[in-house]
């Protein structure tokens, strides 16, 4: 999942920047997971704590942050209901095999 949301983040990154590169913006949304992964694991920070540290008041992350408030709980409410209904068709011994992606 968490890989989706790099990929995606990257992708739109080039979509809205026709001067970003894709090698540059998957970069630099790696760079950002990967410097956001070693203060959860190297230090006591909380997310947040990095959130409140990183989201200027008027900036562009805090910017962005308010967009992100505005839909990722919905998604992620109907990723969680989704999962919950899929692990009791499971254990109801219900569940189909996922579809394959074509290639």
């Amino acid at each position: 999942m968490l890989t989706y949301l790099l990929q995606l983040t990257a992708e739109e990154a080039v979509r809205s920047n026709s001067e970003l590169s894709p090698d540059l913006a998957l970069k630099l949304v790696q760079e950002t997971a990967s410097a956001t992964m070693r203060l959860l694991s190297e230090t006591n920070m909380s997310t947040a704590e990095i959130i409140r540290r990183v989201a200027v008041p008027g900036g562009m992350t805090e910017s962005a942050l308010g967009v992100l408030s505005q839909y990722v709980p919905r998604a992620c409410s109907a990723l969680f209901r989704e999962t919950a209904r899929r692990g009791e068709e499971h254990q109801a011994g219900s569940l189909s095999p996922e579809p394959q992606q074509q290639e």
